[in-house]
């Protein structure tokens, strides 16, 4: 999956070996693969999962450009959301040290070249930004890694039709309190506060009943209780990463109900980004000349 005009790299990957074997015009066809047979079936399986979808009268099975959904349900199990098992397979390529695990055509190919990924390669812009956060197992060749449709249907969809243990069928959300009122938000400033406030899926009052973990600038937080109309302040940091760019973090909050069943707690995860302050002072421009020497004259 790529994103258009921001995103070049690759999200998740599919097995492209040529082992693959399809049923067509009353026969079986053998030695099928390459990317002509990874993309539309990595297709077919969103497909799938949309389809699953309108079985659900609360979530929305038209789900448009699915880059924020796959990293969402990556991020919620790096953070431990209950319920939420990781849903992408990896994808080795053998060329990195020379490592032999999971492996499709494209491995043996780069091994063959004897091309071998450096041992710090120059990351992409949007490395550590809230598309993607540090260390998470992304790589250059396999992205997330391969689709698990199944388990990808069970993170967003949940088990069964029961609100609130999944990524888009929960029983609660949150939204930013704003002098206009209730707004939903991606993108928080560090250093400002803001106010927050959960917010049923019924219309209902949220209360104090539930318990707030908040992440940002690599620091978790346990949030008070909300107030009684389930509102909570909350001011996120920013951590410059070790890359040569002035990008936007990731933070999260992971909200679960208090006294909901403790193997399965209803719960909810937002992910947001966390940009620095604009920056402020005096901008000094200099006119120079052809060769380069500044103007000294108007």
């Amino acid at each position: 999956m790529y994103e258009d005009g921001a995103l070049l790299d690759p999200i998740i990957s599919g097995a492209a070996s040529f082992n693959m074997t399809i049923y067509g015009f009353g026969t079986w066809n053998l030695f099928y693969g390459g990317t002509s047979f990874a993309t539309p079936i990595s297709a077919a399986e969103w497909a799938l999962i949309e389809e699953q979808a309108m079985l659900l009268p609360s979530t929305n099975p038209y789900m448009g450009n699915i880059n924020y959904l796959l990293f969402a349900v990556h991020n919620a199990y790096e953070a431990n959301v209950m319920g939420v098992v990781n849903p992408f397979v990896p994808m080795q390529d053998i060329g990195h040290n020379f490592s032999y695990g999971p492996v499709n055509s494209y491995s043996w190919y780069l091994f063959n070249l004897s091309i071998s990924q450096p041992a710090d390669p120059t990351l992409p812009g949007w490395y550590a930004t809230i598309f993607n956060p540090v260390d998470s197992g992304w790589t250059f060749l396999g992205g997330l890694g391969m689709l698990n449709a199944a388990l990808m249907s069970q993170d967003l969809l949940g088990r069964t039709s029961q609100a609130g243990y999944s990524m888009l069928n929960p029983s609660f959300g949150l939204m930013q309190v704003t002098p206009s009122g209730l707004e939903p938000f991606h993108m928080l400033t560090a250093g400002q506060t803001y106010t927050f406030q959960i917010v049923l899926a019924n219309g209902g009052v949220a209360g104090s009943n539930y318990r707030v973990i908040a992440y940002s600038g690599g620091q978790t937080e346990m949030i008070t209780p909300p107030s009684q109309n389930g509102t909570f302040t909350y001011t996120p940091s920013f951590t410059q990463p070790q890359i040569n760019a002035n990008l936007t973090e990731m933070g999260y909050f992971y909200i679960t109900v208090a006294h909901s069943p403790a193997q399965v707690p209803a719960w909810y995860f937002q992910q947001f980004g966390v940009a620095l302050p604009n920056a402020t002072g005096q901008l000094e421009l200099t006119v120079t000349n052809p060769e380069a020497l500044p103007r000294t004259h108007r």
